[in-house]
């Protein structure tokens, strides 16, 4: 099903000629949808997770640019899909970014501004429970 559903976005943005325009609203919805609720957020099998995994890679790669793949807003496990060669080699990354937040999280300690330092465990906390929701739904 998301195959054809991702052939009526291409469709929709040939149409309207929306390519160069609102790719970054592409990105963030592909994020969003396939990624996020669906290959994060549901208990597939280990091969339904592969296909699923490489349908929005290519689908991805195919149709939005490098710089719109490496913005900063877009969420860390989008960033690690785009950066990964293969479905294990996105395992890997994410099991290394769930150990880099604990290495950031003790050099915080060194941070002279306090307001740094509570900003900053923050967001290592937002980046530790997601990737403990994703590390709860996806086998590796």
């Amino acid at each position: 099903m998301i195959p054809r559903w991702l052939s009526l976005i291409e469709e929709f943005y040939e149409q309207r000629h929306l390519w160069k325009r609102k790719a970054g609203h592409l990105v963030r919805f592909i994020e969003h949808e396939p990624f996020e609720l669906r290959l994060l957020g549901m208990p597939f099998s280990p091969p339904e997770q592969e296909i699923l995994y490489s349908i929005i890679r290519d689908f991805l790669n195919a149709h939005c640019t490098a710089a719109e793949c490496r913005r900063a807003s877009l969420h860390l496990p989008l960033r690690l899909l785009l950066q990964s060669s293969g479905f294990s080699d996105f395992g890997r990354r994410l099991r290394r970014a769930g150990k880099n937040t604990g290495i950031r999280r003790k050099l915080l300690h060194f941070c002279p501004v306090p307001s740094w330092r509570r900003n900053g465990r923050a967001q290592l906390r937002q980046v530790r429970e997601q990737l403990e929701e994703i590390r709860r739904n996806i086998t590796f």
